[in-house]
């Protein structure tokens, strides 16, 4: 967010329904939910609220309308194993903060584009209730399903799990045409990790992204089985600038 950005404070959660709609400067105790097509979130901060279910601080999950959000902050108030940053489809994020959740952002459809942001310091909790007590499972970013993704220029960080997990929701839309480039990738156990799924990921590349030093399975910078091993290039370690060679799931 610009420094000295001025922030009028909304109590409670935050419907959008007017499409088009402009949301600019606008600080949110609670969660944000576009139900309206091309909203744009600027300069604004979403803090969210107690929840008890699986949720994102800013979301269009019900409507799938198309929203952009840039410049912004996205970080719960209260820690929380069912608190997200960005759930949903259809969304741009540029230059968005996204912490203190346990997925920044959660992808279960196609069209997204994410930009030139920053997430980081995941909640995390060893006996997670929603897990029915397991650990926490935190990604960066985790995507379910859907076509036209895009990941650019970011920078992932503190997820126990991976900085990007790809799985295939069979309830969701099938995976393809998804590019991640140019991005700052560290942590989780193997940081990109890239499940099998009912059908083969068509369209993946993976390019230009610098793998920082820390996950637990030291060489582990790209996980994935031969069926949905992306087009790889440029890849490097920072500690090395050596390439990053894929570890192939069995």
């Amino acid at each position: 967010m610009p420094a000295g950005t001025t922030l009028k404070v909304h109590q409670g959660d935050l419907t959008v329904t007017t499409p088009g709609a402009v949301i600019d400067g606008v600080e949110v105790h609670g969660l944000l939910i576009v139900k309206a097509p091309d909203v744009v979130i600027k300069n604004s901060r979403i803090l969210g609220r107690a929840v008890d279910n699986h949720v994102g601080l800013v979301s269009n999950v019900v409507s799938g309308m198309p929203f952009t959000i840039q410049d912004s902050e996205i970080s719960s108030s209260v820690a929380s194993p069912y608190a997200n940053g960005i759930f949903g489809s259809a969304f741009t994020a540029i230059r968005v903060d996204i912490s203190n959740v346990i997925d920044p952002i959660r992808v279960i459809g196609g069209d997204v584009e994410i930009r030139d942001s920053w997430l980081h310091d995941n909640d995390h909790f060893e006996v997670d209730i929603s897990r029915n007590g397991t650990p926490s499972h935190d990604d960066s970013i985790q995507i379910e399903g859907g076509n036209d993704i895009s990941i650019v220029g970011n920078r992932l960080e503190h997820a126990d799990n991976a900085a990007i997990q790809i799985t295939q929701n069979t309830s969701k839309a099938t995976l393809g045409n998804i590019r991640i480039t140019g991005n700052y990738l560290n942590d989780g156990g193997c940081t990109l990790n890239v499940a099998r799924t009912p059908a083969t990921i068509a369209n993946f590349a993976v390019a230009d992204n610098v793998f920082g030093p820390d996950r637990k399975f030291a060489q582990c910078g790209i996980l994935a089985p031969d069926v949905n091993a992306p087009q790889q290039s440029g890849n490097t370690w920072e500690a090395t600038g050596a390439t990053v060679v894929r570890t192939v799931l069995k």
